[in-house]
């Protein structure tokens, strides 16, 4: 499977527009699929039971329909809040009813995800491989994919979310139907590195390639919500794709801005072009800056590269009014997106 992007941050999600608009983009780099799954759509998340609203569910199935005439996979994440806590017939018809509202969108991926819940649970790596089968069984052809509760080596989803049971990433790879792949984020929750010797020891553990949930440049944390991630994606070379079962970026909340790593990306990774000669971060991020922001302005934006990955609190008042008049100047929607930051 060719790289794919998810939208599966917190905050502020992407407009019908912009997800819209992403068709093209994903198809120009040679990306393959995309998965809608913003943590703010309460009815895949905390609200599964319940249905979509009309106009929502009638807008999930104008996007499927845009994927699939261009060309690319479509798919949607279900987060089953508690599912797994009192896992008995009740809650098996109602992902039954989900999965049956989910089949009318056409998906081609599901992903059950089971990423940012309570994990200190008794039997919880039992009950889940329970529900990803039940799940199995019941969603036509759609492709599996899971994300467990402890998803990275990271202490942080310990600290946040229980202590891990003993064996539990290993029972999963035990046990887990083969066909299905198990998100990873790599050894952090965002992982500066992603290496093949770290990929051949999770083989190892999960039983199958990993399917790697790449959060380099998110900024959906409330830290990380003060920086715009504009720059090249580094140490996932393009040998890491054959130890993988696929790839999928998380972006930022600023959509338009985010196809600027993310074509640093497709050239780390080779899918805008297999022959390119060997990969060059600081060029490519430039070419990207060039390709998003045009001529005019790249030269301008790349400078400001070094304050956005800084963070807005560490901007200089006179260095920030400086920046808010010359993207005022802008009537582009990255330029928009950038203002807002500045404001926030």
């Amino acid at each position: 499977m060719q790289p794919g992007i998810v939208e599966g941050f917190y905050g502020k999600p992407w407009t019908w527009e912009e997800r819209i608009n992403y068709a093209d983009f994903i198809r120009s780099i040679n990306f393959d699929f995309y998965i809608y799954a913003p943590k703010a759509d309460k009815y895949l998340r905390e609200n599964w039971r319940k249905p979509f609203p009309l106009n929502e569910a009638r807008k999930l199935e104008q996007l499927s329909g845009i994927y699939h005439k261009k060309g690319i996979k479509w798919g949607a994440g279900l987060s089953l809040f508690n599912a797994y806590i009192s896992f008995d017939s009740s809650v098996k018809l109602k992902i039954k009813e989900k999965l049956n509202e989910l089949s009318s969108l056409n998906p081609d991926i599901i992903a059950v995800l089971f990423d940012d819940m309570r994990g200190d649970t008794e039997n919880i790596a039992e009950t889940q491989v329970g529900i990803v089968h039940f799940i199995l069984e019941n969603a036509g052809r759609s492709k599996i994919i899971f994300c467990p509760t402890y998803y990275s080596f990271d202490s942080i989803l310990d600290d946040f979310f229980g202590q891990r049971p003993r064996g539990y990433l290993e029972y999963i790879g035990d046990n887990l139907d083969p066909g299905v792949d198990i998100i990873w984020t790599g050894p952090k929750v965002r992982s500066e590195s992603i290496t093949v010797e770290h990929l051949e020891k999770m083989y190892e553990i999960l039983k199958r390639k990993p399917f790697i949930w790449d959060n380099y440049i998110a900024n959906d944390g409330k830290e990380h919500r003060k920086h715009l991630y504009i720059k090249p994606f580094k140490n996932r070379e393009r040998d890491i794709l054959k130890h993988i079962a696929g790839f999928m970026v998380n972006p930022m909340n600023q959509a338009y801005l985010s196809r600027i790593p993310l074509l640093t990306a497709a050239d780390e990774l080779g899918t805008r072009c297999l022959s390119a000669p060997q990969y060059n971060p600081e060029n490519s991020i430039k070419e990207a800056v060039r390709k998003i922001c045009g001529n005019r302005y790249a030269d301008r934006v790349y400078d400001y590269t070094k304050d956005f990955l800084a963070g807005v609190n560490a901007v200089p008042e006179r260095r920030k009014t400086e920046m808010e008049k010359f993207f005022s100047s802008i009537k582009e929607k990255w330029a928009l997106e950038i203002l807002e930051w500045l404001k926030a």
